[in-house]
């Protein structure tokens, strides 16, 4: 049976092939995820509104943001060989929020 040669790597990329999926490439470490838009005033129907609220099992505070669209996202770092925890973050662009007393 041959080796594997991507047992090494903890993250693999796979890609759908007409026999099947198939292993194209290994790597130890992922950076630079990320996803990024330009802000173009328009105006269209829907609801923009969103909550974002901070918990440790209870809610603690709550931030209603209005007309909020997001227009930036980060990835987390991933590394094999170290146990770190993977952190995301987002950007909103908005028109104003609420903080009510929680």
């Amino acid at each position: 049976m041959p080796t594997d040669p991507f047992m090494s790597f903890q993250f693999t990329v796979k890609v759908d092939t007409k026999n099947g999926t198939q292993v194209v490439g290994g790597f130890s470490d992922v950076t630079g995820l990320g996803a990024e838009t330009e802000v173009q005033p328009l105006r269209v129907g829907g609801l923009n509104e969103a909550e974002v609220m901070l918990t440790d099992g209870q809610q603690k505070m709550a931030w209603t943001f209005k007309e909020a669209c997001p227009v930036k996202w980060s990835g987390p770092e991933l590394h094999a060989a170290t146990s770190a925890v993977g952190f995301e973050s987002i950007e909103l662009v908005h028109k104003g929020f609420l903080r009510p007393d929680v």
